[in-house]
This record gives structure tokens, sequence and C-alpha cells, in this order.
């Protein structure tokens, strides 16, 4: 990571932070590059008269207002005015912030930087944000049956979140790849944390379940215990109670026995004077018993563990990584080159072999347009110091097998950024478009060829150069070359108007594609203003 853009990265993460917790290059709507209004368009219905399409626009508003049972196409449309007017204030607020992170980049003038492609970004996103403040804040709960689709249509038609998207893209892709890599690292981060979290907390509930079963069976114990005593003591009490009894019964035997004695002696019924005689006290008793009860104590030692459950997890790991460049590195860095019919300017410095060994993590759109035009473009002829993008449908299609190389092996790796390319339906959907592109090959290269030939096999040109060698006067000679001059014309307008034909054939095979709405227009972008010959 270049050391500059890693202390820029976290110089500017408060504007970074505020546009989006998921990705600056990722819109917050569905449709983000939807543009234009049927209901606000002139003419409307001349063209719907004479058949024409006015696919590509917004027809919420118009079906809206024409009828009040809504057509079925116009169900996305209205879903995307929705989503901008109820996201209004974030998708400014990001717009807002992409303009100051595009501001301090051009200051800087780091290599790698197209100034006026930034500048005329920042212009498209304060008008489209101009537009978007017109509109009021729209409730969450809103339905199109209660708001007005003219107004909000007429306002938010434009293609804001689109415009946000493509600054970004046209950041330098050092700071793309440096703002990617902290990116991931956060999310890896918040994930470690709440995985920690988790952690602890299921910890916590398993002690919590340890105590409470701790807990019961201590109560269960103690139960027990009552039991066992409460048992002890009624068999005690019964038989103390039997011993009472019996003990009761032996001496009133004895009694009983001692006075039928005592009766038999005194036969004449002197029975007083008998015991007095004999000292004898009939009413005391001299036996005594002593009736013992012993308690049984039981004793129950109860131990208990303590567990440490503090762990310590505080242990990181610290590589010192020399990032630093010295300055001679830095002035061999080239500046970008501009691409006279294309929207991005190319960069000199980028090497698709090195990127695709080291980088290929971080494999974007922005990446995919380097490639693009690394292989596409030579020096133009009419715009010195200039590049031109040559278009070949084999080369497009070669570009194209990149996107699903590069998708298997970011699902190899433990690398979890965005899905630059859609998901595996839109993947397949490329290598679709790749075979087709692929037939158009060999009848663009037969066409080119016969055109080119035209310079040579030409009767006209042909006649006129025979003229031109055999003339002397400069006038005449002046003459040839104004008419060999306009002829040349011609068949170069003949190769521009070729290139159209097969733009549109490319064109065609996109859209009849099973790929996303949002990825088809971005895949013709791809494709460059039709030039003619370069020469």
């Amino acid at each position: 990571m270049n050391k500059f853009w890693l202390t820029f990265f976290f110089f500017f993460a408060s504007f970074l932070l505020p546009l989006d917790k998921k990705d600056l290059s990722k819109p917050i709507c569905l449709n983000p590059e939807k543009t234009g209004s049927v209901e606000h368009s002139s003419g409307v219905g001349a063209l719907l008269t004479l058949g024409l399409s006015l696919a590509g626009k917004f027809e919420c508003a118009f079906y809206d207002n024409l009828s009040s049972s809504r057509d079925r196409k116009t169900a996305s449309d209205c879903r995307e005015l929705l989503c901008r007017a109820k996201n209004r204030s974030q998708i400014v607020e990001r717009g807002k912030n992409i303009i100051k992170l595009s501001e301090e980049v051009i200051k800087e003038n780091q290599p790698g930087t197209s100034r006026t492609k930034l500048n005329r970004g920042i212009n498209k996103i304060e008008k489209g944000i101009e537009q978007w403040n017109k509109v009021n804040t729209v409730s969450a709960n809103a339905t199109v049956d209660n708001v007005n689709t003219r107004t909000l249509e007429k306002y938010l038609n434009i293609p804001l979140e689109k415009f946000i998207n493509d600054q970004f893209s046209s950041l330098p892709i050092d700071f793309q790849t440096s703002y990617n890599e902290e990116r991931r690292k956060i999310i890896e981060e918040e994930l470690e944390k709440k995985r920690i979290a988790a952690e602890k907390k299921r910890k916590e509930q398993e002690e919590k379940r340890k105590k409470e079963m701790e807990l019961q069976a201590q109560i269960q114990k103690e139960a027990e215990l009552a039991q066992k005593r409460e048992t002890t003591i009624i068999l005690w009490a019964l038989t103390g109670l039997g011993g009472f009894i019996a003990v009761a019964l032996i001496f009133s035997h004895r009694r009983a026995m001692k006075e039928l004695e005592l009766s038999i002696a005194s036969a004449s019924g002197a029975k007083d004077s008998f015991f007095s005689d004999n000292n004898i006290n009939i009413e005391s008793t001299s036996s005594e018993t002593d009736d013992e009860i012993g308690n049984e104590k039981t004793e129950s030692d109860e131990k208990t563990q303590d567990e440490d459950a503090s762990k310590s997890k505080s242990f990181f790991e610290t590589n010192e990584i020399d990032i630093t460049k010295t300055l001679d590195k830095e002035d061999e860095k080239k500046k970008p080159i501009e691409v006279v019919n294309f929207e991005d300017d190319f960069d000199p410095d980028f090497d698709t072999e090195s990127f695709l060994k080291k980088n290929i993590s971080s494999f974007n759109w922005s990446v995919l347009r380097q490639i693009w035009l690394e292989y596409s473009i030579q020096d133009s002829h009419q715009y010195p110091n200039k590049k031109v993008c040559i278009f070949s449908p084999k080369t497009f299609a070669t570009v194209l097998t990149l996107i699903e190389n590069a998708h298997k092996v970011n699902q190899k790796s433990s690398y979890e950024g965005e899905e630059y390319f859609g998901e595996s339906k839109d993947i397949k959907a490329y290598t679709k478009i790749s075979e087709e592109v692929s037939l158009l090959v060999e009848p663009w290269e037969n066409k080119r060829e016969e055109l080119t030939n035209l310079f040579e096999t030409d009767e006209e040109i042909k006649s006129l150069t025979q003229l031109a060698a055999e003339t002397k006067e400069k006038k005449e000679k002046e003459v040839i070359r104004s008419k060999l001059l306009k002829r040349n014309s011609e068949i170069k307008e003949m190769f521009k108007e070729v290139e159209v034909d097969i733009f549109k054939e490319v064109e065609l095979i996109i859209y009849r594609s099973e790929l996303a709405e949002e990825f088809k227009k971005k895949l013709i972008n791809f494709l460059p203003e039709a030039v003619g010959l370069d020469h």
C-alpha cells in the first residue's frame, strides 16, 4: 500500500465513514443509473403514436396520471423512485462527502489522478444535489398512492448515486486499493469483536446455568436430609413411647403383687398395724428409672469449587512493513494519458500481469477498464500526445473472461469484500456474452480488411493518383490532391459506419443477456466512440 494513500485514508476517514458502512461504490437503491422521465418528456404523445420506445426513462408518474390502475412494468420504476425519495438525505450527504474527498485528491495532484475527469464528476454531483434538494423528506412508510410521483420524478430522475459511484471509480487505483484493504480490516475487527462478545455471552450463560443447577442440587440435597432427620425423630419418639409404656406396666404389676402379699399376711385385717410394725409405706415406691434418649446428629460437609473463567486473549502480533518509497521511484510515475474516444484516461504505470498476480482480490470495474485500454489503445495521429481506443471484438471477448477467473480466485480467498460484478448468475452471463461476441470476430476482421484494401483498389483513388503523377502544374496538383483527401475521408467515414454497426451488435448481445440491468449499462460504457481510421 502506498504510504501516501495510507496516511490520506486515515486523514479523511471522517469523510469516508459517513458515506456508507458497506462501500462507497455500493448504491443504496437497486437501479441507480435510471435517468430521465417519460412524464416530463416533450412530445410523449407523438412518440407513442409513432410506436417509438421510451425505454430507459422513468414511467411511474406517466402511468400514475394516465390511469388509476398502475401498469405492471412501472412497478420497478416506482420502487426506485420511492427508494430515492426515502433515502434522499443520506444519498445527498454521500454526494457532499465524495466532493470533499475528490477536491483533496485534486489538490494533492498525485500521479494517476485525472483532474479534468474529477472536476467533471464534481460538477455533475453538485447539479444532482441541487435538483434532489428540491424534494421534501418522504416518510419511510410512504407508498406510491400517497406521494406526488410527478414532483418526485421531476427532480429525482437525476442518477445521483451513479454519479457518486462513478466519481469513486475515478479516484486513483492506489487509493481504491488502500480503501478496500483498510475497509476489509475494519470488517474483520468488527466480526472479531462480535465473535468475542458472543463467546463471552455464551460463557456467562453457561456459568449461569451451572450455578442454577448447583443451587437446585443443593436445595434437593437439603430437602432429602431434612426428610431423613424427620423420619429419624419420629422413629425415636415411637421407640421412647413404647419403652415408657413397658416400664409403667412393670411397675403397676409389681405394686399389685406387693399389695396382694400384704393382704394375705394380715389375714385378721390388721393391715395398718402390719405396715406400721414393719415400717412399710405402701404409698411410696423405691424404684427409680432413668430414661435416657440419645439424639443422633448428622453432619454433612459441602464442598464448592471455584473455576477461574478469566482467560487472556490480549495477544497481538506486530509486523513492521516498510511501505516507504524513494523520491526517485515516485518521480518515475507517468501522468495519465487522455484517451480521446473513451470516458477514462489510461494510466501508463498500470501493468495487467503484475496486478493479476498481486492484487486480484481488488479486481473491480476500474481495473477492468485499465486492462481493456492497455490492450486496445494506440497513439492518435489526429490528436498528438493522446491515445485512441480501437475496438476489437476479439480483445473485448478475451477481457470479459477475466471476470469469471477473478471471481473464482476471490471465492477461494478469505477476502470478503464487495462483489463488484454481481451474483453467480451474472458471472455466467459475462461468459455467455464473451462467447457470443467471439462469433463477430471473423466477419468484423473481413470487413475491416475489405475497407483497408480500398485505399489500394479503389478506381477513383487509382485514377487520381496516376493523374497527379502525370500533371506538372502546381495548381492542378493541388486540386487533384484535394480530391484524393476527400476520397480518403469518405473511406474513413465508411470505417466509422462499420464501427457503429459493430457497436450496435455488441450492445444488442448485452441487452439480450441475463445480466442485471446495472451491469449491462456498465458493460456498454466499455464501448468507445466510433472514430473511423485514425491516421
